[in-house]
């Protein structure tokens, strides 16, 4: 394997160093790249070589592509795409042409040809969303502004289960898993899903969704390793009597420690298992049930970063169990779901349990020649165990919530190019209570290769245990026992009143084929947010004691806007072209003076205003593919971090290459290196994690299937 750099930028040119005496593998950088650094650290020298990068490719591509015009690429057609089902706009199966929503699917074929070895990193290729890596096993991911660590405005979702953590209506990206060769689909919704998904689909819905079973008969054995990270999975297929299928699987993957911003080792690395199944029968014609369930366990090292920096061991293990009847009607569909998760952390400053229990019922039916009803009722129910260390307190330590929802929604089709689309979701919680979360939208298709749509919709981030229940003490002066007398505490706590954040979202979109070999998609947005998170200070005085608590409030207001490009452009039969840009601008404001501006000032740092990408696809003769991605990330201007202080996460360019081959039909080898033009730089600042550096990696990868 390689071995990790040592760090060092000015003077090298910030390719890994091989092992002594082992000079051979050592890779060689691209022609005339030497000097990483400058590359980091100039907006236009990074500017130009981003386009210098992808002229070269396209000419490249184009001289062997010419050379070999037997090559063909495995995507589908541009028809095809135009065509493409998707799911989890209007929890139905539509074309993508039908859909009245920033829509992105990332199929299997995408994530392969990606070399992605993690879901994050398959999600950096959609427009609109922005992906950044904290350290080693964290990640920051957001759709259309307000990125944190916990992806708190976005709904994560595993085959339509929910995956974020109500303790902090965040994502833990480290505990989302499965073997990506199973993976049939990632659909990703920019812009509110509220009335489909209900709460915390705020900015965007992420659906990864597996293959059903039949589709994963046989074996599978893939396996990768390189100068960071190393894993593999196993996962076998077969029949359950005549009308049934099964899979079964196991995976693992190890993580090295990445370096911090003083080149010194980050304590990041980890390690991960996890084995699952899934089961698939027919009952009757109409008539379909599913199981599916996992169990996974990590453990690592993190640097907490919130008073001092301390080196920490966390784990985590969660396990779930899925179960979904569908029906076929004969005007429609409807399915009965529930599901059952528990998931154990074990942290610095606090140690959590878990348990989620959820059921839904869904009914889609034709009501007429023109109208098109959804509706569907759900139940939650969430009990959690919490036990507090380290300044880090919840009051009570154990709460039990319930979450009951209703929804309807309304496709009515006025002509045969005019479909207007009208529904609602009505949610009780034990927080902040009813809540509704209404949309809009009017599609205009004035033929089959063009489409046109416009909407506008509200959806809420509700409250969680720890904007309620949570107390962090800061600091004590004296530190240590006994405080009194004149002893004094600064504290962050939540609040019982805290209310919901809101959007109201406006959106514009059209999606269009030019010619057989070029086809667009185009969105625009103008959110409008109220009661955001932000805290006000206060000084509580008892006898020997001075409280200075920062309280949570929803205390900001504000806006976003900005538009996403997607293009697809089938060069030649064996070459595809894939840009997209997206443009974002965050502005928040204080509702009275008496609000801290801190939090305002980090919601708007942490979204890049530009990022453009561009994805080159060839095939070759002999079973040889040349896959290249480029990607430019503008600066965050939010480093006001206490153990970060200093992390300026600059611009930078990422260049990804992979070459694979296949000799067989059952057998795939490939090579991929990812963020090829720097040594290393930071991609993301968190409030209570020290930054890690984001490495230059290599690594190879076999799979092999029968």
């Amino acid at each position: 394997m390689l071995r990790r750099p040592d760090g060092a930028c000015a003077h090298k040119t910030g390719w890994d160093s091989p092992a002594s005496g082992d000079a051979s593998r050592a890779p060689s950088a691209p022609a005339g790249i030497s000097e990483p650094c400058f590359y980091k650290n100039n907006t236009m020298v990074i500017m130009k070589n981003t386009l210098m990068l992808t002229i070269l490719s396209a000419s490249l591509g184009m001289a062997i592509a010419q050379a070999a015009p037997e090559a063909e690429v495995a995507d589908l057609s541009l028809e095809e795409l135009m065509d493409i089902k998707i799911y989890s706009a209007a929890k139905k199966e539509q074309a993508m042409a039908d859909t009245a929503a920033a829509a992105f699917v990332i199929s299997q074929e995408d994530i392969r040809r990606s070399g992605a070895t993690s879901i994050p990193e398959a999600l950096r290729m959609v427009p609109g969303v922005q992906v950044a890596q904290i350290n080693a096993h964290d990640w920051a991911i957001a759709i259309r502004g307000f990125n944190d660590r916990f992806s708190n405005k976005l709904l994560v979702m595993i085959d339509g289960r929910t995956v974020y953590s109500p303790l902090f209506s965040g994502t833990y990206w480290s505990a989302q898993d499965v073997v990506l060769e199973d993976i049939d689909r990632i659909e990703v919704i920019r812009g509110p899903g509220g009335t489909m998904w209900g709460a915390n689909a705020v900015n965007g819905v992420i659906n990864i969704r597996t293959k059903h079973s039949k589709y994963t008969q046989g074996g599978l054995v893939s396996a990768y390793g390189g100068n960071y990270q190393d894993g593999g999975a196993v996962r076998y297929g077969g029949e359950l009597g005549t009308e049934g299928t099964y899979r079964v699987y196991a995976k693992g993957k190890h993580h090295d420690d990445y370096l911090n911003a003083l080149g010194q080792d980050a304590h990041d690395q980890w390690n991960a298992g996890q084995g699952g199944f899934r089961a698939d029968y027919k009952l009757t014609p109409k008539d379909g049930l599913s199981f599916s369930g996992d169990m996974m366990e990590m453990a690592g090292d993190e640097t907490i970063g919130l008073r001092s920096a301390i080196d920490n061991n966390m784990s985590q293990r969660t396990a779930n169990a899925l179960a979904k009847l569908t029906h076929q009607t004969e005007r429609g569909e409807w399915y009965l779901q529930s599901f059952y998760s528990s998931d154990e952390r074990n942290g610095y400053s606090i140690n959590q349990l878990i348990d989620t229990f959820d059921i839904e019922f869904q009914h889609n039916m034709q009501a007429g020649k023109r109208n098109a009803m959804t509706w569907g009722l759900g139940y939650r129910l969430v009990a959690d165990e919490l036990s507090d260390f380290n300044g880090v307190f919840f009051s009570p330590a154990q709460r039990t919530t319930q979450l009951f929802s209703l929804f309807l929604q309304d496709q009515f089709s006025m002509t045969d190019q005019l479909k207007l689309t009208v529904g609602s979701k009505l949610e009780h919680n034990d927080y902040s209570g009813f809540e509704y979360e209404p949309n809009a939208r009017l599609l205009w298709k004035p033929n089959e290769n063009h489409s046109t749509w416009t909407s506008v919709s509200r959806a809420v981030r509700t409250p969680s245990r720890g904007f309620h229940d949570i107390r962090i003490d800061l600091y004590r002066i004296p530190a240590m026992p006994p405080f009194l007398p004149n002893a004094t505490v600064g504290s962050i706590v939540g609040d019982a009143g805290f209310k919901s954040e809101e959007v109201t979202a406006f959106e514009w979109g059209y999606r269009g084929q030019m010619t057989q070999k070029l086809s667009f998609d185009i969105a625009a947005f103008y959110n409008i947010y109220d009661n955001l998170l932000s805290s006000y200070p206060k000084v509580v005085q008892s006898p020997g004691l001075t409280q200075n608590l920062s309280v949570m409030v929803n205390g900001l207001e504000g806006e976003s806007y900005g538009a996403e490009l997607y293009a697809n452009w089938k060069v030649t039969d064996s070459w595809r072209l894939q840009p997209g840009y997206t443009w974002l601008t965050v502005d928040t404001r204080t509702k009275n003076n008496a609000i801290d501006t801190a939090l305002g000032l980090k919601i708007e740092g942490s979204n890049p205003q530009h990022q453009f990408s561009i994805r080159s696809q060839l095939s070759l003769p002999h079973n040889i593919e040349f896959d290249t991605t480029v990607y430019y990330v503008d600066n965050l201007s939010n480093t006001a971090v206490t153990q970060n202080t200093g992390v300026n996460v600059a611009n930078y360019t990422r260049l990804d290459l992979r070459l694979g081959w296949r000799p067989l039909k059952a057998l795939e080898l490939s090579v991929t290196g990812q963020n090829l033009l720097d040594d290393r730089h930071p991609e993301f600042v968190a409030d209570d994690l020290v930054t890690s550096q984001i490495p230059r990696s290599v690594y190879g990868k076999a799979v092999v299937a029968w």
